[in-house]
């Protein structure tokens, strides 16, 4: 199975791609799988210590991978990105959803929500002429089983 697959094997198994027709496609989508997986489990340590620039780094790197290894961002989607890595107070960004545009998703200081949100849209709809919205969301538990007696 490609979720217990490591980037060793796959790596290992490189050659086996390059004789198929599409292999490179191929690799690339079980790369960015594989790797996927990787940077989730690390997500969630670095959340647990709350090491918020590990968690931006690794924003980053997802984003990057769906764009160049999985192929399911759009210029849009792209742009907005690379927009809000660049504010100050961004502390990392990516897409979200099930791809091929629609939104993404920002972890920012919190005490900068308004300044942030602000020049985000700003810089957006002057590269694009698009109009954004912005949802400001709080982070909360993970969804869990309700028991009714």
């Amino acid at each position: 199975m490609l979720r217990d697959a490591t980037l060793q094997q796959l790596e290992s198994a490189q050659s086996r791609f390059d004789q198929e027709s599409d292999g490179n496609l191929c690799y690339r989508r079980a790369k960015h799988v594989i790797t996927e997986n990787d940077r989730t489990t690390a997500m969630a340590t670095a959340l647990t210590k709350r090491d918020w620039t590990s968690c931006g780094q690794l924003m980053g790197a997802s984003h990057q991978s769906m764009k160049e290894d999985f192929e399911i961002t759009c210029p849009e989607i792209d742009r907005l990105v690379e927009i809000a890595q660049s504010v100050e107070g961004v502390i990392g960004s990516r897409m979200t959803g099930g791809g091929f545009g629609g939104c993404t998703v920002s972890l920012i200081e919190t005490k900068r929500t308004a300044e942030i949100v602000e020049a985000i849209t700003k810089q957006y709809q002057s590269a694009t002429n698009i109009v954004p919205a912005a949802f400001v969301t709080q982070p909360a538990q993970g969804a869990q089983v309700a028991r009714y007696t």
